[in-house]
C-alpha cells in the first residue's frame, strides 16, 4: 500500500476569477473508485504526473462558486467538492480557521 501523501494543486485567481498564479504538485499516484465504488490507488506516468488536475474552466467555475459561498456565509470557506461526467459538486463548506486576522 502507498504511504504517500497526495499535495493538491494551487491555484490563485483575482476578484474576476482571472488565473493570476498556478503551482502544479508533481504526483506519483492518483485515488479514484473502481466501478464497484470501491477505492483503488494508481501509479500515474510520470507524463500525467507533472499535468493539471483541473481544467481552467474548472478553476473559474470553482471560484464563482468561492465567491458565492463566501458572499453567503460572510467569512472565507474551505469547500470541498467532487466532479464526475464534467459536473461539479459542492460536497461541504466550512469557515477557514487556520488564517490570521489581516487588513
Amino acid at each position: 500500500m502507498f504511504q504517500e501523501k497526495i499535495t493538491p494543486d494551487k491555484y490563485v485567481l483575482d476578484e474576476e476569477l482571472k488565473i493570476t498564479d498556478e503551482k502544479i504538485a508533481k504526483q506519483k499516484i492518483a485515488i479514484t473508485r473502481d466501478s464497484g465504488g470501491n477505492r483503488e490507488i494508481v501509479k500515474l506516468s510520470p507524463e500525467r504526473s507533472k499535468s493539471k488536475v483541473l481544467t481552467d474552466y474548472e478553476i473559474k467555475i470553482l471560484g464563482g462558486y468561492a465567491q458565492r459561498l463566501e458572499e453567503h456565509y460572510q467569512k472565507p470557506q474551505d469547500i470541498e467538492f467532487a466532479i464526475e461526467n464534467k459536473e461539479i459538486f459542492i460536497v461541504q463548506s466550512r469557515p477557514i480557521t487556520t488564517i490570521e486576522n489581516r487588513v
